[in-house]
């Protein structure tokens, strides 16, 4: 019976039955955030940036601490509830993360050999659309464009899932803080910018 048992297991084998599991495509999403450390953050006390935006009639400028364990925020040495403008903050910072966050809001596509929009490079492309009304931005749909390493290269934002984009903007400026990967440079077109100073993961 043993005999009988390894022989058909081999056939198994040789014939292809047996298959690997297929990662669903939220799961870029989990390898996305493991590859720049961001699961780290809740390992973490405090988190302390500057958030800049470069707009077309004026710059913003907000600086918060975030104490990671409590959930308390601060805003310019001022401790306030959670507010929208923090919510947005931290999401342009942690994107990868807060999506991952938000698994069950969101719809995940992943197409390979995609031409970034602004560097024209070959990308993988994930789309993550937030449906069913859901989520801190409902119906909209998130493009990454990532490298073989699982860096963010580009990014797109289509409101109302619409094309074009509303904003494209290339990530640059990685660097690792405290153990955390974050790009603090987000530059887009038309001197659209957004930037992080001050950075702190403690």
């Amino acid at each position: 019976m043993k005999r009988l048992t390894i022989s058909l297991v081999m056939v198994f084998v040789l014939s292809g039955c047996i298959t690997m599991p297929v990662k669903s495509p939220q799961d870029i999403l989990h390898d996305i955030c493991w590859a720049n450390n961001l699961f780290e953050i809740y390992e973490r006390e405090q988190l302390t940036f500057t958030f800049n935006a470069q707009l077309p009639d004026k710059v913003v400028q907000r600086q918060w601490v975030w104490h990671i364990k409590t959930n308390q925020v601060f805003l310019n040495g001022s401790e306030q509830p959670v507010s929208q403008a923090f919510i947005n903050d931290i999401y342009w910072l942690l994107f990868p993360l807060k999506a991952y966050e938000s698994r069950d809001q969101i719809a995940v596509t992943v197409h390979e050999n995609k031409l970034s929009p602004l560097a024209q490079k070959d990308s993988t492309e994930v789309v993550i659309r937030y449906v069913g009304g859901k989520g801190y931005t409902p119906d909209d749909t998130y493009k990454l464009y990532v490298d073989d390493n699982l860096i963010i290269r580009e990014w797109a934002y289509l409101k109302a899932s619409q094309e074009p984009p509303a904003r494209i903007t290339a990530w640059s400026d990685y660097q690792t803080i405290g153990g955390v990967t974050l790009s603090l440079m987000r530059e887009g077109r038309d001197g659209f910018k957004v930037w992080f100073t001050d950075v702190r993961v403690e």
